[in-house]
């Protein structure tokens, strides 16, 4: 599997074959460990196909960037009682 999770064009004839790559890989996992191990996390991954195929390209919805933009500005809160406040002089002093 080459980086197919993040590519910004997809085409469909290769979705079936990921597909099949996936359960493969689930399958290895499931018989090389211990059942403890499949969480619903790696259950989740025969998924991730269903949602390119019906949504589109994962790089559209990807949001990673904004969860680390907000937990920095969340640790530049310092006064609770205004925190719009004490984030946006502690941004301006970090730019």
């Amino acid at each position: 599997m080459n980086n197919w999770l993040s590519s910004k064009e997809i085409h469909v004839a290769v979705i079936y074959q990921w597909h099949r790559e996936i359960v493969e890989f689930v399958c290895k996992l499931e018989n090389a460990l211990q059942t403890t191990f499949m969480d619903i996390q790696v259950h989740l991954l025969i998924h991730l196909e269903d949602d390119i195929d019906m949504v589109g390209v994962m790089s559209a919805r990807n949001i990673f960037f904004v969860d680390r933009f907000l937990k920095l500005l969340k640790g530049f809160v310092r006064q609770h009682s205004q925190p719009e406040r004490s984030m946006g002089e502690r941004y301006i002093i970090h730019e």
